[in-house]
């Protein structure tokens, strides 16, 4: 098992890559119906306040909502206060924060002060193991598919420009 490579791998995926991955991931481990929103290039605003996908879990009659945020960096103490924001002001049940890098250590530190709000954090190696678990990017033999990381990039290199340009007139 080649965690550093696949850790590799998913670092050096865009954030339209990121969002195209995780969604059949997401959906795998009982997310329920993964939504991507507007944003897909790092360099673009959200219009949804913080988050770049959103869950909603039907738990028997009780729906569910977590609000997603995808970044490509490691997660800083401002992105979990963010977060714990957006999840306050649409009332949803958790927050989730996805990176394939790694939580800093302020973070680390100051993540159990969030008392009020339920937030995880889904780390590039997190990110790895479920990518495992769900032979998502994964040989036969259990090293990284380079060949499978290269495809998703033509397919969001081709599909990018299409979507954003689809928003535009939605």
């Amino acid at each position: 098992m080649d965690d550093l490579g696949m850790v590799a791998a998913l670092q050096a995926c865009s954030l339209f890559e990121l969002l195209i991955l995780l969604q059949p991931i997401l959906a795998r481990e009982g997310y329920g119906d993964v939504e991507v929103l507007d944003r897909l290039l790092t360099t673009q605003k959200t219009r949804h306040g913080g988050f770049e996908m959103v869950s909603r879990i039907g738990a028997g009659i009780l729906p569910l909502t977590c609000v997603i945020k995808v970044i490509n960096d490691d997660i800083r103490v401002r992105m979990l206060s963010e977060l714990v924001g957006t999840v306050d002001r649409i009332n949803a049940d958790v927050g989730l924060v996805i990176t394939p890098k790694k939580l800093c250590k302020s973070a680390e530190k100051e993540l159990p002060k969030y008392t009020t709000t339920k937030l995880q954090i889904l780390d590039g190696e997190a990110l790895a193991g479920l990518m495992r678990k769900h032979k998502i990017g994964v040989r036969p033999g259990g090293g990284v598919d380079y060949a499978f990381f290269g495809g998703l990039e033509d397919f969001a290199n081709w599909s990018e420009p299409l979507i954003t340009d689809m928003k535009r007139w939605i």
